[in-house]
């Protein structure tokens, strides 16, 4: 009797989940953002390449993945509602791999139950329905998790599989190049991390940087010779910056989203018609820089701010359910439906965190704890978006697993958390503590 049938009824379940929410929300209109997206890989195509409407490189606004994955489905008949579908196959195949790479490190079982938390996150099921980069980059970021890890223990220097997880990585980064700076400290942990002698390790970050080089420099590469400008993923970080260091950028809470849906995004052109999209990337960064280094007081309290807004439900629950986005779910469920998102989402953040403090030492925990570092770091220092919570919360499934697991509860009364452990835990329950008190002021807010 096969004793893993079990796997392949949770997949099952997940891909059940998936599908129902791009059924529920087919035919919800595209925000901003998602319009945008839509726009780029129309014009690709339409055979006008990568360009923004002004003819310039669409390099100021993101990287080239999703555009370019949105043209294929796009280029082969399908529209929206294919690419919804298409994305909801693609979330289940980002909880395999996180199955794979929990099963790698703790074992099959734990593999299973971090499978079936993912298969019942519901988040991650809405975002399959948006046209954003969070199910491709958790896609590219669970495959890479996982080929990092099989690298680092089949006890041999394994380069090609090192190889092979530095281009995964490097797709990563060119759907959302806060991936970049995460593949950088994947390489330091694999030269610093004391297993095997000196040059091996150094041997294997060499070749796990050559992976990422390849992907990542074939994309500058192109945009250099188009443009003459060295650019490793897109400029938008700039604007990035801006936003969250600069009173002057635009930044609406989503109390104001109810009375203005319009204004639901900090939307900032990077590169307005007739402007150089370089020169106006580089005056945010100048601009922005300088108003850190002048105000630092004003700065660390932006910084606070952001690190509470590491679960940021309500500008999803706001935007899509409370602004009217969904005009065949029956009146009275798009409230609740919207609460049973944030209820899910504040709880798996809370359970994600947990888990990564009491995993054990080793190389998942490590590699978890390093990319999970880079996005919180990123994110306080810049406004990089809160949905990152969603892909973090995928790669981090295992360590929720380990959490619920016979050895994870007992650890709660018997080990004592480093303070660096407490310290991440009271982040992720101040995040969640914030994100019900948001979303009891726009219920009270919302309400006819």
């Amino acid at each position: 009797m096969n004793r893993t049938w079990h796997i392949p009824a949770i997949l099952g379940v997940a891909l059940v989940v998936q599908l129902a929410f791009a059924l529920v929300v087919g035919d919800a209109p595209l925000n901003a953002d998602e319009a945008e997206y839509a726009t780029t890989a129309r014009r690709l195509v339409a055979g006008h390449g990568l360009t923004l409407p002004d003819g310039q490189l669409n390099v100021h606004r993101h990287p080239p993945l999703y555009p370019l994955f949105l043209a294929g489905i796009f280029a082969a008949g399908g529209g929206v509602g294919a690419a919804r579908v298409v994305q909801a196959i693609l979330s289940v195949v980002a909880l395999a791999f996180v199955y794979l790479t929990s099963r790698e490190a703790l074992g099959p079982k734990l593999g299973a139950r971090a499978l079936l938390l993912g298969a019942l996150y519901l988040p991650l099921a809405y975002y399959s329905t948006k046209l954003l980069t969070e199910v491709l980059f958790a896609v590219a970021l669970a495959a890479a998790l996982y080929l990092t890890l099989r690298a680092l223990g089949r006890g041999r220097p394994a380069y090609a599989g090192a190889a092979l997880a530095g281009a995964a990585f490097g797709a990563a980064a060119l759907v959302r190049s806060i991936a970049l700076p995460a593949a950088i400290g994947v390489a330091l942990y694999l030269a610093l991390a004391r297993e095997g002698a000196g040059r091996r390790r150094l041997a294997r970050a060499g070749t796990f940087l050559a992976g990422l080089a390849i992907v990542v420099g074939a994309w500058s590469a192109y945009v250099y010779a188009r443009t003459g400008r060295l650019v490793l993923t897109d400029t938008n970080g700039a604007a990035v910056l801006y936003m969250g260091n600069n009173p002057r950028a635009p930044y609406y809470h989503s109390w104001e989203v109810l009375r203005d849906p319009r204004g639901s995004a900090p939307l900032l052109e990077v590169s307005a018609r007739g402007a150089d999209g370089f020169e106006v990337a580089a005056s945010y960064r100048r601009e922005a820089l300088a108003y850190m280094a002048s105000h630092p007081a004003a700065t660390a309290t932006r910084v606070a701010g952001r690190l509470l807004d590491l679960l940021e439900p309500e500008r999803l629950f706001a935007a899509t359910f409370a602004a009217g986005r969904l005009p065949e779910v029956p009146p009275g469920v798009g409230w609740p439906l919207a609460a049973a998102v944030v209820v899910v989402d504040a709880f798996a953040l809370l359970l994600c965190g947990t888990g990564l403090a009491l995993l054990p030492r080793g190389r998942l925990r490590d590699l978890l704890l390093v990319v999970a570092g880079v996005f919180v770091v990123l994110h306080a220092l810049t406004l990089a978006y809160p949905r990152y919570h969603v892909p973090l919360v995928v790669i981090s499934l295992a360590g929720a697993a380990y959490a619920l697991s016979a050895r994870g509860l007992p650890a709660l009364g018997r080990r004592r958390p480093a303070w660096g452990h407490l310290v991440g835990l009271g982040l992720v329950a101040a995040a969640v503590a914030a994100s019900w008190l948001r979303l009891a002021v726009l219920y009270l807010h919302g309400r006819p």
